[in-house]
């Protein structure tokens, strides 16, 4: 077993060792995502309807917004030294539940959307008009707030007090949920990658520990057939060797 360990360890190679390594990352980079989309979609009738959780996939029309409770803003630093004017980047919403509210992360892109659906919200709960129709489409997971967005908890909480709701009701409701928006397709293709990554990198050292096996075992039968030669030789009789007279030579005087 130490034999063969180390002889793993000498076919690793700076090259394998980081095609293995970027696989991996990409792979848990991705996983989490992964396993959002694989599981069936729900659609913001199950999140009006309160039937969401930590992890679901939410993917479909969005048909209610109330007002939004934070904004994200964004901006580069150069290497100069100077900084780009900081730009809206996102808008976080306030989506109605059947016993809570959720938060909803709207891209800017949507922002011009998620306005009118807001607008028509609340004509509809005002009794002003019909059910709002503006949507739009969005795709998605459900995290908790405080994980990823802590900074946002108190927004969302004082957002709900201005509605009317005193802190305990506001903790009665639950944690925080957020819906963030994600390129499924993306992380389908990071997730890929990795994978043939990392096969492809396990498929080398496998490649180059059967090679090594390979001499391992090629040496181990020479050394053997050697042995045995030797062994042979020293259970051999020796040759009788032919008598030759012996030759004496001798001075006079």
């Amino acid at each position: 077993m130490v034999k063969q360990l180390k002889r793993i360890l000498r076919t690793l190679s700076l090259q394998k060792i980081l095609l293995a390594a970027i696989g991996i990352y990409m792979i848990y980079f991705s996983a989490g995502d992964m396993i959002t989309f694989i599981k069936p979609a729900k659609d913001f009738e199950d999140v009006l309807a309160g039937d969401v959780s930590v992890g679901d996939h939410i993917d479909g029309d969005v048909l209610y917004l109330l007002d939004y409770f934070s904004t994200e803003e964004s901006w580069t630093e150069n290497s100069n030294g100077s900084v780009t004017p900081r730009e809206t980047s996102a808008y976080y919403y306030i989506v109605p539940g059947s016993t809570s509210y959720l938060g909803l992360k709207v891209k800017s892109s949507d922002r011009s959307a998620a306005a009118s659906v807001a607008n028509e919200t609340y004509s509809y709960l005002s009794g002003a008009s019909q059910a709002p129709s503006a949507t739009f489409s969005y795709s998605g997971k459900v995290i908790r707030m405080e994980d990823e967005y802590p900074k946002l908890v108190d927004s969302f909480e004082n957002t709900l007090e201005s509605y009317g709701y005193l802190p305990d009701e506001i903790d009665a409701m639950g944690e925080p949920l957020l819906i963030v928006p994600r390129a499924f397709g993306a992380v389908c293709g990071i997730f890929a990658v990795g994978l043939i990554l990392f096969l492809l990198a396990a498929i080398w050292i496998f490649n180059g520990v059967s090679r090594a096996n390979d001499r391992a075992r090629a040496k181990a039968a020479a050394r053997e057939a050697r042995e045995r030669q030797a062994q042979s030789r020293e259970a051999q009789p020796g040759e009788a060797q032919p008598y030759e007279p012996e030759t004496h030579s001798y001075y006079k005087r």
